[in-house]
């Protein structure tokens, strides 16, 4: 009896160890992939474009502006909610969003795990799914602080509560709420990376209505719809306060209609497909993988909709025609029900080989892609380590002729400056879209504002941020404040880097 209590106490400390291990390497593999952000308190640069817009959202929060009435941009009122709370987290400091990432991404990864053990029991084999599933991070993450990023771990863990749904029966109405209130989130988030839901919520309608079970599917229709409202109707009633309910589906919805229209004449772009799929070949083998192995295996089931779940969001992310790799993003939860069931044929089919089997394919994937996507990613966290000196002139022109209150105004889609000084624009249009050189809609806005509260410094980088020259919007604008330089209202400095006007 001594002999088995012993014996059963090792096995305990065995498996809590294997367990604290599994762990352990989810934290530190977040942490890996995390530190390719600017925003890790190590790093001397700050972030561009996207994230810097929606950080100067968390800002202006702290300072009591209002999102869509202050300042304005496409995307979802909880994106501004996360970034409010990752700098009070901070107390200011935009450390506290990366603390936040990093919490996020260690998420992402326990529910890649998670899912994975619904086809493998061999933890192991669980962390190498995890791997493949995530390594395209590398080429999609861009910096971080993105959207899609924020989108994932809502993505993830409805993808977790379906598949218990399909593979064990099991379901509450607590997790059909919390699957509604995911998609709630996203919803707030950005409402094009809504596949997961469309996918499995009709696969389970159709489940439910073939075994006529129409006492759960009318609970999870309410369910469902009450974990949405959840999420939906504070911010409906928080805008609908302020009396911006109107600026907030105008930005956050109709917005984002328009800016998939102006990216392509189609709805759907081939070539944007092509480009993702060329990012790297793990965006897209494993589905076809699958559908090789499923079809010889005459496995019909549930998993078939991983492959509709696949093609909705791979057609989402293509909208408007867009080759930014940050948004294929959305495609990595996608990845793992085919990484995972494909490995466990192949332990399957192993039998007693299998941690031989196991070795070669860790082999097989050091080779093929992750030798490539750690040099990809050590490249990507150097990038932090070296400073920019000619952002850093721009930082500070602006900090030698500008106090803390005084207004602002980069020209660009770059709000960089406004977040390392620690100024707002004297817009709430403190980012421009100059690139659609065909849309004048804001110009005249643009102007008159800056005549009814002139910002005392304007910024214009002698290139857009592609590198390259400026577009017909920014030379017209350059002219129209020079003759306001010659009127004596502004005084011009030049560098080979920026242009800026100061207020006289």
């Amino acid at each position: 009896m001594e002999t088995e209590q012993r014996l059963k106490k090792r096995q305990n400390v065995l498996n809590w160890s294997i367990w604290a291990g599994i762990v352990l390497s989810l934290i530190l593999g977040a942490l890996y992939i995390v530190s390719a952000s600017p925003l890790n308190p190590k790093s001397v640069r700050l972030p561009d474009i996207d994230s810097s817009i929606f950080i100067y959202f968390g800002y202006g929060i702290r300072a009591g502006m209002t999102p869509y009435v202050d300042m304005v941009d496409h995307k979802g009122p909880l994106l501004w909610t996360i970034e409010w709370l990752g700098l009070t987290l901070g107390n200011g400091n935009m450390t506290g969003i990366w603390a936040l990432e990093w919490i996020m991404m260690f998420v992402d990864l326990v529910l890649l795990f998670l899912c994975a053990r619904f086809f493998i029991k061999n933890c192991a084999v669980c962390l190498l799914a995890v791997g493949i599933s995530i390594t395209p991070i590398v080429y999609l993450y861009q910096g971080g602080n993105f959207s899609e990023e924020w989108s994932l771990p809502f993505i993830l863990l409805s993808l977790y509560i379906f598949m218990d749904y399909f593979s064990n029966n099991k379901l509450t109405l607590f997790r059909i709420i919390a699957c509604g209130a995911c998609m709630g989130a996203v919803l707030c988030i950005r409402p094009n990376m809504i596949g997961v839901w469309v996918a499995f919520v009709l696969a389970a309608v159709v489940r439910m209505i073939l075994k006529k079970n129409w006492k759960l599917l009318g609970k999870c229709i309410s369910g469902f719809l009450c974990g949405i409202g959840l999420v939906v109707l504070p911010y409906v009633i928080y805008y609908a306060c302020k009396g911006a309910l109107r600026d907030m589906w105008q930005w956050s919805i109709l917005n984002n209609v328009g800016y998939v229209e102006a990216g392509s004449s189609s709805i759907f772009s081939l070539g944007t497909i092509r480009y993702f799929w060329n990012i790297d070949d793990m965006l897209y083998v494993p589905v076809l993988l699958m559908i090789v192995v499923a079809l010889c295996r005459r496995r019909f089931d549930w998993i078939w909709s991983s492959v509709v779940f696949y093609a909705i969001s791979l057609l989402l992310c293509t909208m408007g025609g867009r080759t930014i790799p940050h948004y294929a993003m959305v495609l990595i939860p996608c990845l793992i029900i085919p990484v995972s069931y494909v490995l466990s044929e192949i332990i399957k089919l192993s039998g007693k080989y299998q941690y031989l089997v196991l070795l070669i394919l860790v082999v097989i994937w050091g080779k093929v892609s992750l030798i490539d996507a750690v040099q990809t990613q050590n490249a990507n966290i150097e990038l932090n380590f070296h400073e920019d000196l000619n952002n850093n002139s721009v930082v500070e022109y602006i900090l030698e002729n500008t106090e803390p209150s005084d207004p602002i105004l980069v020209m660009s889609l770059n709000p960089y400056y406004y977040d390392a000084t620690g100024r707002f624009a004297n817009t709430k249009y403190f980012i421009q879209h100059f690139m659609y050189d065909y849309d004048y809609s804001l110009y005249d806005t643009v102007m008159q504002d800056i005549e009814q509260n002139p910002p005392k410094v304007i910024i214009m980088r002698k290139y857009n941020v592609d590198g390259d020259p400026w577009g017909e919007w920014m030379t017209r604008f350059y002219e129209d404040m020079c003759m306001k330089t010659d009127s004596g209202m502004y005084e011009l400095y030049e560098t080979d880097f920026f242009v800026a006007f100061k207020l006289q």
